[in-house]
């Protein structure tokens, strides 16, 4: 096995059923570039789709808890315009799992919110599905949540973005309660 395929193999079943620091050391043995390929194939893979997306946010909890070296996010921007529906899901869910464990990239989140708003204003089924924006409100949601401090430092984009979560809200209001997008918006925008 190369060392690709033992990163592969690594972020597809064993990260799931070690500690940090095991994680870590398994890591630190590779290149950083090395890993965040590897983790951009893995992610693109069908393999990451058979459980619901579910590994893609489960991957995004477990690599921001480990280490801020490994900021995917950043490279994950232009594949969100060039890849399938099914690995922009995967990638969208990645992004939730990551944020949900520290901060965001807000060019990031402000560059996800501005498709959003522009496929639900231009329904595109083949670009953003229902589910798709569902999750990729859920990501954006909790990039703005847990880094609100960067934010608010532009008191207007502040506002702006407080105005379009509460439309999204209302957008969500005809999903299922199971997506904890619409529990997020219900209980942080009014």
């Amino acid at each position: 096995m190369n060392s690709n395929q033992k990163i592969k193999h690594f972020l597809h079943r064993e990260i799931f059923d070690l500690h940090e620091n095991q994680i870590d050391t398994f890591l630190n043995d590779y290149s950083h570039d090395a890993v965040i390929q590897c983790l951009l194939d893995t992610l693109k893979s069908p393999s990451s789709f058979e459980y619901g997306f579910e590994r893609s946010w489960k991957l995004g909890r477990i690599l921001r808890s480990i280490s801020n070296r490994y900021s995917v996010d950043t490279h994950l921007l232009s594949l969100l315009t060039t890849c399938t529906l099914a690995q922009k899901k995967s990638f969208i869910n990645f992004l939730s799992g990551y944020w949900d464990n520290g901060d965001s990239n807000v060019e990031m989140v402000l560059k996800i919110i501005e498709d959003i708003e522009s496929v639900i204003a231009n329904p595109n089924e083949l670009v953003w599905d229902r589910e798709a924006i569902a999750f990729g409100l859920e990501a954006v949601t909790l990039g703005y949540l847990n880094n609100k401090k960067l934010f608010h430092i532009n008191k207007d984009l502040d506002n702006k973005l407080i105005k379009i979560f509460k439309v999204f809200k209302e957008y969500m209001s005809n999903f299922p309660s199971e997506y904890p997008a619409k529990q997020l918006l219900s209980e942080n925008f009014d």
